[in-house]
């Protein structure tokens, strides 16, 4: 079984002591990270520097990698065993053009650590918002597509009321990483777009959410109103043959969030076993 981490939740940890956290990652059996790119090189100094104090304010600068650490993080990332296969790219909103001035390093990077597709959050509430980005997501998915890399949309709970099908409808090239937990807080039913777009989904995000919609973060994966056994028993030929990869998405914790995440792959896996007898 392989189940990553994305490092969104880790922030803290990863800038307290970054290989102290990957060896801890290392002990509870996870084998792959995806972490999140900020391409700074695509922004003035003035955006930079104030995109950076956001990220500080709202602590998650631990856990976005800006140009010029990406390579020195990436090749500690290696050394240390893990896989990167996808990667989130962290912009400015709302630059409409932010994510075509990242085509050349991210092509560069992409290259370099042959990675398999690049993950995009627009946040877009409506379909108005949404149209604003088509143009921009087609020249990099097209750009990236050039070089054997997927261009792939994250939801959130503001997408699930049908923005997040407008974009999947409008733009054959994009897939998805879709997020069951921002699914539920959103108010929609996971099991209705895991069957809608199974053919573009590559990759299942693990966050589990209370059933009131209320955004609460810190839920274990198992312990909240997500069926992970639906999800798997949706997914699970997928997974098997490698078309969809699991990735726990656990953005806070109020206790120990390596134990945590340990508890949420914990129950995956138990999920996994259960459900692979059928196949």
């Amino acid at each position: 079984m392989n189940i990553g981490i994305n490092t969104w939740g880790l922030s803290q940890k990863f800038k307290k002591d970054f290989k102290k956290t990957l060896n801890e990652l290392k002990d509870i059996g996870i084998r792959e990270i995806e972490p999140c790119f900020v391409l700074s090189n695509s922004f003035n100094f003035l955006k930079r520097i104030g995109f950076y104090i956001g990220l500080t304010i709202n602590g998650t600068s631990g856990s976005n990698w800006f140009a010029h650490l990406i390579e020195d993080k990436m090749n500690i990332v290696l050394e240390y065993g893990f896989n990167v296969n996808y990667v989130h790219l962290t912009f400015i909103m709302p630059d409409k053009k932010a994510l075509g001035k990242m085509i050349p390093t991210a092509i560069k990077l992409a290259k370099k650590y042959h990675i398999k597709g690049y993950v995009i959050s627009m946040l877009a509430k409506n379909k108005k918002t949404a149209e604003k980005y088509f143009d921009d997501i087609r020249k990099f998915s097209a750009a990236l597509k050039e070089v054997g890399c997927k261009t792939i949309y994250h939801n959130h709970s503001e997408e699930m009321n049908g923005t997040l099908e407008y974009f999947l409808d409008n733009i054959p090239d994009l897939e998805l990483e879709f997020d069951v937990g921002w699914s539920i807080i959103g108010g929609a039913d996971p099991k209705n777009i895991i069957t809608k777009y199974m053919d573009r989904i590559c990759v299942i995000h693990f966050k589990d959410a209370l059933n009131n919609s209320k955004k609460d973060l810190s839920i274990p994966i198992g312990k909240g109103s997500l069926n992970v056994d639906e999800i798997i028993s949706l997914t699970i030929n997928n997974y098997n043959n490698g078309k969809v990869e699991y990735i726990i998405d656990q953005d806070a914790s109020k206790n120990d969030i390596i134990y945590d995440i340990k508890e949420g792959k914990n129950r995956i896996e138990e999920s996994i076993k259960k459900y692979a007898k059928f196949i």
